[in-house]
């Protein structure tokens, strides 16, 4: 049973009418209404709107289930294709977006309780928790407003939609609930592709995203990999003492640990990372160029949906990143700007390579030309791409192998 305290909701919004009406859920397979005498009660066309709801959220966890079970995590660019389109319906599903009030977001958080966390009926959820979860997501919803989080980042929407869900709400806002204990924690997420993609941006982002606290490790070129294992360890042990110290808000810490592939092959990594979330309360988020070299061990003790590839912008979002960059500021011909940095004849630009472009040549500007950017693109070290094809195709076989690690161990 998921009960969920009355609270007011205005119809105006989903039936078309002004007045206020309060509605509670005592089970998952029914809505209650009242009022003062029953005359804010819903009539016949008002409860088949509520029961098109419910049905449109069925049907889509069904497909998602669908989709879920008739592939494998291949990276041919049909299946990544529909990995992604997938990994989008289920945030679509599972992520709050509408808000607290709104009805549809009842039906979602209780589905979601339902069967994403408690498919055997073991646990009970009430009232309280789903209070706190929902602080969680409105929290979340002001920081993205304040620019913070996932909203520094442009473009990406699928992976941080996924990402939002699975790992911010799902994961870490459950986490803060009665049931928290019994809500699995990662270890670890890696995130990983060519130099100048934004890895370490990503991680930190999502890091701020969970609501969590963030520590970066930068591992020193002269330090041995056992000196930044120790570096890790203190940090876990602050870790513990601030999740201690956070109370009843529950707070993680997600430390950062950048060059993943040097540090995990140190002795005592593995040790370390099988006690992050239980023992230390943090999570680390690992990024790198060659997730290959980090081990197969250690790769098969991260949920294989928490290693992430991070692309190069491509089609997809290179003008995201350019609105992002660009925001403040008025461009003639964002289109002819961004053909400029899709052509691919020399290489592949990064997110890197573009943001740095486009703050060299509008820096001061509030109107921006795109023929006078494309002109320094073509007569400066810009003309090359930092990432090359041989480094793309190492990219590309590196998802592979991940894939067939992991379709081993299924």
């Amino acid at each position: 049973m998921l009960t969920i305290n009355t609270v007011n909701y205005n119809k105006s919004s989903l039936f078309g009418k002004s007045t206020q009406i309060k509605y509670y859920k005592t089970y998952f397979n029914s809505v209650n209404f009242s009022g003062n005498d029953g005359e804010d009660k819903p009539n016949t066309h008002e409860n088949k709107a509520i029961d098109g709801l419910k049905n449109k959220i069925d049907q889509a966890k069904e497909k998602w289930q669908t989709i879920k079970s008739s592939f494998g995590l291949n990276f041919c660019e049909e299946n990544n294709k529909l990995i992604l389109e997938g990994r989008e319906l289920e945030a679509s599903i599972l992520n709050n977006k509408v808000y607290l009030y709104d009805l549809d977001s009842i039906f979602n958080d209780a589905l979601r309780l339902r069967d994403e966390f408690d498919p055997d009926k073991k646990y009970k959820v009430n009232g309280s928790d789903r209070a706190v979860l929902l602080k969680h997501i409105n929290d979340m919803n002001e920081m993205n407003a304040r620019g913070e989080g996932f909203k520094k980042i442009g473009g990406y929407q699928k992976e941080k939609d996924f990402l939002t869900a699975k790992f911010a709400v799902q994961t870490m806002g459950l986490a803060k609930t009665s049931i928290g204990d019994q809500i699995k924690i990662p270890n670890a997420l890696l995130f990983y592709g060519p130099t100048g993609v934004g890895k370490t941006t990503f991680a930190k982002a999502l890091a701020v995203q969970s609501l969590s606290f963030c520590e970066e490790v930068i591992p020193d070129s002269l330090a041995s990999p056992e000196e930044i294992i120790e570096e890790i360890k203190n940090i876990a042990e602050k870790a513990k003492e601030n999740y201690l110290n956070s109370g009843k808000e529950k707070k993680r810490t997600i430390i950062v640990v950048n060059e993943a592939q040097d540090v995990a092959k140190a002795k005592g990594f593995e040790s370390l990372l099988a006690n992050c979330s239980d023992k230390y309360k943090c999570t680390l988020f690992l990024t790198g160029n060659y997730p290959d070299k980090i081990g197969d061990n250690i790769l098969k003790s991260i949920s294989e949906e928490y290693i992430i590839p991070i692309a190069p912008p491509g089609e997809e979002n290179t003008r995201e990143v350019i609105n992002k960059v660009l925001a403040k500021k008025n461009i003639d011909d964002i289109d002819k700007l961004e053909q400029r940095f899709l052509r691919t004849d020399k290489g592949i630009y990064s997110n890197t390579d573009i943001v740095t472009i486009l703050v060299d040549t509008t820096t001061g500007k509030t109107d921006v030309k795109s023929s006078e950017i494309i002109h320094y693109i073509d007569n400066s070290g810009y003309g090359n791409p930092s990432i090359s094809f041989a480094f793309m195709k190492t990219f590309e076989n590196q998802k592979l192998k991940i894939a067939k690690l992991f379709k081993n161990i299924r």
